[in-house]
């Protein structure tokens, strides 16, 4: 992790900051709108601020670019059950 941009990401979700964590990877997709950790990273941080069907959509991205991510897919179902 020697990305300057992804280490404040991960230490604002660390810190519980889930709104200035949106949006340093939402900075982050800028650059590169399939980097699978920033979307899963966005993911939380919007299930974290109550933004359910966000996180939904990025979680289906995460899905549609790597069908085999454990992460996105246990996710996903774990929101689609908290409906």
């Amino acid at each position: 992790m020697d990305n300057p941009a992804v280490r404040t990401a991960v230490n604002l979700a660390l810190s519980g900051k889930w709104e200035e964590a949106i949006s340093a990877n939402r900075d982050i997709l800028q650059t590169n709108p399939e980097d699978i950790e920033a979307l899963c990273r966005l993911a939380r941080a919007y299930a974290e601020t109550g933004q359910l069907e966000e996180a939904k959509n990025i979680l289906n991205k995460v899905v549609g670019i790597d069908p085999a991510n454990q992460i996105a897919v246990k996710f996903l179902e774990k929101l689609k059950l908290a409906k």
